[in-house]
């Protein structure tokens, strides 16, 4: 299981991250997938696909307050996994996911 210094195991945290009302999409990014801002292009495609996940969040930098973001972690805990596959096979899931298109 993990705690929140990324990748450090510990028997009292969970293994998934629920994120607390001032995080962001950015944090989202950061606590689950270990990617931090200026990681990139990991950092981009990432927050691209969280933000088609969540379109009710317009600025991934904003406290998510009561919103419980959707992750991408029915594709893949991993962002290498995320990042190797079709970005449009990855989208047509997402849309699957949110339900439009």
């Amino acid at each position: 299981m993990f705690n929140s210094s990324f990748g450090k195991l510990s028997l009292t945290q969970p293994a998934f991250y629920i994120p607390l009302p001032q995080h962001s999409l950015v944090d989202v990014i950061a606590h689950s997938y270990g990617i931090l801002p200026g990681q990139e292009p990991v950092f981009s495609v990432l927050l691209d696909y969280l933000l088609a996940l969540n379109p009710t969040v317009k600025n991934p930098r904003i406290a998510l307050g009561s919103h419980a973001p959707r992750t991408l972690d029915f594709i893949s805990h991993d962002p290498q996994t995320i990042l190797c596959m079709n970005p449009e096979v990855v989208k047509a899931r997402i849309r699957r996911v949110v339900g439009c298109c």
